[in-house]
């Protein structure tokens, strides 16, 4: 990998007005690969993104969500991560909408409400089909495991979440057939 060749490349794009140029430029500043690790430059080129409305709009959202969480080593301010996670979900970004509801699921910058937490996963499972989707059919079922009860339902999010290719779905549904618990026989492999 040429990290500094791409760099100089999504920078020519970004110049020319491309949202996906600032956007991975961005990506370049904020981890340090191919430039200088700079978060606030990182900052300055996904909100140039994020202001195009384009097709990368949702995944800098996200971008910068992650930024202010403080995965890039800064200070975090969770309640900008889940401000720029809430847009993130509306540009229709299913990771944005599932750390939203991360956001809401561990109390970090919004209040704690694991049903409200549910609700956003099960609406992610619901509209998406991809890793974001494999990941909230897990957290769901873990959800549901943590009220006690739910074991045939934790069991299908689980099966869902592992047939999605999630290795997380796959552990936590080993993890209840370990203990004795089934599930209904709803997915193909059951039939």
């Amino acid at each position: 990998m040429n990290f500094q060749k791409a760099a100089r490349w999504y920078r020519k794009s970004a110049e020319r007005g491309y949202d996906w140029g600032y956007c991975d430029w961005g990506s370049c500043f904020a981890w340090g690969l191919g430039e200088s690790k700079n978060t606030q430059k990182a900052l300055e080129l996904y909100k140039k993104a994020y202001e195009l409305h384009g097709e990368a709009e949702g995944v800098t959202a996200n971008d910068i969500g992650h930024i202010y969480q403080g995965e890039t080593g800064e200070k975090p301010d969770y309640k900008k991560a889940v401000s720029w996670f809430r847009k993130s979900a509306k540009a229709g970004y299913s990771w944005g909408l599932y750390n939203l509801a991360s956001a809401s699921e561990t109390g970090l910058g919004t209040e704690l409400d694991r049903e409200k937490a549910f609700y956003l996963y099960q609406d992610v499972l619901n509209t998406y089909d991809d890793d974001a989707a494999a990941q909230a059919a897990n957290r769901m079922g873990l959800l549901l495991r943590q009220k006690g009860d739910q074991n045939e339902d934790a069991y299908a999010l689980f099966r869902r979440s592992a047939e999605m290719g999630s290795s997380w779905g796959m552990y936590n549904l080993g993890a209840l057939l370990r203990d004795g618990i089934h599930g209904k026989p709803e997915l193909k492999q059951d039939r």
